[in-house]
């Protein structure tokens, strides 16, 4: 082959690697758990207790069963449009999910602060709480260059509303009520 065959080769090659580690991929809980999950907050083990956690769970249940068939559907916890709310990364292609990465995680950590393979680095997470201690303002700042997502109370309307759109596909909630934001937002309250 011919050298400058070759440079261009691997010209494209290491053009074509930013493209595909682009997009950042989930992680799972258990990576997050590494860290998160010893005192003085242990915020995986409090995920764990509530609703977020057992929200795939509750697709394989009875009840989700009987609406499903309602709605003229089989295996809920197979439809595009409950996994939408029911787990974390719905609709990401699995090119984007790491092995470690657990659909019956329910909605957990990454479903509100984005896929963790960047953020969720020792070395970024540490500095971030170090700023925390000298200067929280800068915290949150510094783990957003590195995809961490700090959501709020309008966020969590993306599945705790009427619908969701994912993928281009709007889905209706069939079992949607309504909540108060503010009441929903301190029940899950695991930050300073």
């Amino acid at each position: 082959m011919r050298p400058q065959a070759v440079g261009v080769l691997l010209a494209l090659l290491f053009w074509a690697v930013p493209l595909e580690a682009s997009a950042p991929r989930y992680i799972g809980v258990d990576r997050c758990a590494t860290c998160h999950s010893e005192a003085p907050k242990p915020v995986t083990s409090f995920w764990s207790q509530g609703p977020h956690a057992k929200a795939y769970k509750t697709l394989l249940g009875e009840p989700a069963r009987a609406l499903a068939a309602k709605l003229g559907l089989k295996h809920p916890e197979q439809q595009p449009g409950c996994l939408a709310c029911h787990t974390t990364a719905a609709g990401v292609p699995q090119s984007q999910k790491s092995s470690s990465f657990k659909l019956e995680d329910g909605v957990s950590c990454e479903a509100c602060h984005g896929p963790g393979q960047r953020y969720a680095r020792f070395e970024v997470m540490s500095r971030a709480a170090m700023l925390r201690l000298r200067k929280p303002e800068k915290a949150n700042q510094y783990g957003q260059k590195f995809g961490l997502v700090m959501p709020d109370q309008k966020f969590c309307a993306t599945c705790h509303g009427p619908s969701r759109t994912i993928a281009g596909a709007k889905y209706l909630s069939p079992t949607y009520k309504g909540y108060e934001p503010q009441a929903a937002w301190e029940k899950i309250r695991h930050w300073p």
